[in-house]
Order: C-alpha cells, then structure tokens, then sequence
C-alpha cells in the first residue's frame, strides 16, 4: 500500500469518521477554535462526505480544526478530537477525549504500522 503523507491524513480522518458513525454518534466541525456557521455541519453521518469537506474545504485555509462527538439525538456531548494536519500522516488526530480512545486508539495504531512499513 503506497501513500502520500496527506492522502495518509485524509484515510486516517476517514477511518476515524466512518468508526464513530458507525457506532452511531454525530459529527460537527470547528475550526480557528471557534464555531463558524458557514462551515458547522450538524449531524454529517457520512465520512466520505466528511473528509472531503475537511479536507478540501477547510484545509485549504487552516491546518487544524477539531469535531465535536455527540449521541445520535445531537444532545449529549460525548467527546472532541483535534486533527493537525502536516505531520507524519497516522498522527493527525493529535488529541483526543478519553471517552473516544478505544475507538480512535486502535485506528492510529493501524496507520502508525502502515507509516513505519513506507519506504523514505
């Protein structure tokens, strides 16, 4: 499997997604540390869709941004991750709540193994 560091990000915020979707949660993303109505999309439940928003839309203009975890109603806040992109790919997830760990834990991993095996 051969990536390039930033398709490496997108797959790992895709795979991030699609787990928390999966699980049932919805999804919202902030960036420049504050909600801008013009890019919140409350309750995106397609990853796809999602990554592609991030990563065409708002990296275009920020490195960072973070989503909001919330029950599948949209009323209980379960979590929030930070992606920073412009690393080494797997780590773009650069925090994250405790309560989201054994979801995102295990995929970071996965992607850190796939890192270590790439030819530089």
């Amino acid at each position: 499997m051969t990536h390039n560091i930033h398709q490496m990000e997108r797959d790992v915020f895709r795979d991030v997604c699609s787990a928390l979707v999966n699980q049932g949660y919805y999804l919202n993303v902030y960036f420049d540390g504050e909600a801008k109505p013009e890019f919140k999309r409350p309750g995106i439940n397609d990853a796809d869709k999602l990554a592609d928003f991030c990563f065409d839309g708002i990296y275009a203009s920020t490195d960072e941004w973070s989503v909001i975890v919330s029950s599948s109603t949209g009323d209980e806040h379960i979590g929030t991750f930070k992606c920073v992109a412009g690393n080494e790919g797997y780590n773009l997830i650069a925090d994250n709540s405790l309560s989201l760990e054994h979801i995102i834990g295990p995929i970071i991993e996965k992607w850190e193994d796939v890192y270590n095996a790439m030819p530089f």
